[in-house]
């Protein structure tokens, strides 16, 4: 039997003679059984030669052969000498979720739909049946949705979550014909009142973001920054444009430098998320400490600081790259005409508008010298402010020279002066130039602290600090903090 990657498993040959033999269901699957136990067993050596993506890839295809010999299999059983053209049978096998994005993780459930066409002449339910059966009975964590070729509009309508994985199919085998009425059902459901999809979405990815912060025992998949911040990016991009790959909007929506960095911090998030899969044994998605070690180990990281560190900073980077550029996506395709005077009213700045307490500026303005933002921050009023990601986009894309010069440095002492300096320490953290900004935070800029007692890394926890400063709640506190003067209260501020 040959496991050789990404080459079939060879064990067509003993399939035919139980298939001569008249062996039963349970003979075929167990030899199923092995040849994937055998295949499972390989894994941790396939991973230490291809790693991220191209690992996850690899996975995928092998899935996608054993999936294959099954549903040939189930044919050869069901037609004997008689074996039509697979095209000629009106089931298509098509992959769903990660497994169609071909990022399948090796303990993640292999989502399949299974669309057929209604003919009289072939009984689809029990070639159905029986490729279920006996993926089951070999052993795959199978996850799976039939459905009459006729019915997948209405079945996206039903439910977000369906609609959700069908943007994601992928044709696996079966009927080219019935693969291609699907796509012609896909491209309609795509058409499909766009709007309320990705507003539901966004609600969906708030709901999620708040139930999984940034943390130093982070959820890969589901927290701040996660894969699935990277999956939202790629359904408001298939629904908008049409597009196959993120990679295609490189060099317009967003630059090829800039799509770059995003693509380093998305495979080291693909390569954590394998290694503690594999080492848990399980679908293991948060990073938690007790996986730590040997996670270190097979990335070849040399501690565990380091490398907890370098997830952190894949997140940042995945969260702020989501946050600007899913927002640029859709500005456009929310316009509202009535917004254009109410925004020339409270305009600011050339470019720069107000409305209800948040900052807006336009993606067409080219990011400059950071000193001219904060300028155009020392000229707010001392209050609470929120940015759009628009205002975001140009911090994070800022020209910042160092050293600083006293002009710069003269503009942040005025900030930090005010009463309300946190809403623009948070912008800077977001932007990801507090370290520029503020030199001190480049010893712990995405720093985890393994001491029982902080709950979020460094950086975050000392912004987070900064933000109680402005809030304090105790009033015996307060009342001491208030009685400084001004000076007292700014080196309280810098500590």
């Amino acid at each position: 039997m040959k496991t050789n990657y990404g080459a079939p498993m060879n064990i067509t040959e003993q399939i035919e003679d139980l298939i001569a033999k008249n062996a039963s269901d349970f003979e075929i699957s167990k030899l199923f059984k092995a040849s994937i136990a055998e295949y499972k067993s390989s894994l941790e050596d396939l991973f230490t030669r291809n790693q991220g993506k191209d690992f996850l890839v690899k996975h995928t295809k092998m899935i996608d052969q054993i999936i294959d010999g099954m549903y040939k299999t189930v044919l050869r059983r069901m037609f004997g000498t008689y074996l039509p053209m697979r095209s000629s049978i009106p089931i298509a096998v098509i992959a769903l979720g990660s497994y169609g994005r071909e990022q399948l993780c090796v303990h993640s459930d292999i989502d399949l739909m299974l669309v057929y066409e209604e003919t009289e002449g072939y009984n689809t339910d029990a070639i159905l049946e029986k490729l279920l059966y006996l993926a089951w009975d070999a052993g795959l964590k199978l996850g799976h949705r039939v459905h009459e070729a006729g019915d997948l509009i209405k079945a996206s309508q039903e439910d977000i979550t369906i609609r959700t994985a069908m943007m994601e199919s992928r044709f696996i085998t079966g009927s080219t014909f019935t693969w291609h009425a699907t796509q012609r059902a896909l491209l309609a459901i795509r058409h499909d009142d766009p709007k309320r999809f990705i507003i539901a979405k966004i609600d969906e990815a708030h709901i999620r973001r708040d139930k999984y912060p940034t943390s130093m025992q982070p959820n890969i998949k589901e927290s701040v920054g996660g894969l699935r911040d990277s999956q939202l990016l790629f359904w408001i991009s298939y629904t908008l444009y049409g597009v196959q790959s993120l990679r295609d909007l490189a060099g317009t929506l967003f630059s090829e430098e800039a799509y770059r960095q995003y693509r380093v911090a998305l495979e080291l998030l693909y390569r954590v998320r394998s290694a503690l899969h594999l080492a848990a044994g399980k679908q293991q998605d948060q990073l938690i400490f007790q996986y730590m070690p040997q996670v270190t180990g097979m990335l070849g990281f040399s501690d565990e600081r380091k490398m907890a560190s370098k997830v952190l900073e894949a997140q940042w980077r995945i969260n702020n790259f989501t946050q600007i550029f899913v927002n640029k996506m859709i500005r456009p395709y929310f316009y509202q005409p009535s917004n254009i005077k109410q925004l020339r009213k409270n305009r600011i700045a050339p470019e720069y508008y107000v409305m209800k307490d948040r900052i807006f500026t336009t993606y067409k303005a080219e990011p400059g010298p950071v000193t001219e933002l904060l300028e155009l921050l020392n000229s707010l009023q001392d209050r609470e402010w929120r940015f759009d990601p628009s205002f975001l986009c140009q911090f994070t894309y800022a020209t910042v020279k160092e050293p600083l010069s006293a002009k710069t440095y003269k503009l942040l002492k005025n900030l930090l002066e005010r009463e309300h300096f946190y809403p623009f320490l948070h912008l800077f953290y977001r932007a990801g130039i507090l370290h520029q900004l503020i030199s001190p935070f480049k010893k712990v800029m995405h720093l985890p602290q393994f001491d029982g007692y902080h709950d979020y890394p460094v950086d975050i926890h000392s912004v987070e600090c900064y933000k109680a400063l402005e809030n304090i709640e105790d009033p015996f506190i307060a009342n001491l903090y208030n009685s400084l003067d001004k000076n007292d209260k700014l080196l309280v501020r810098l500590v």
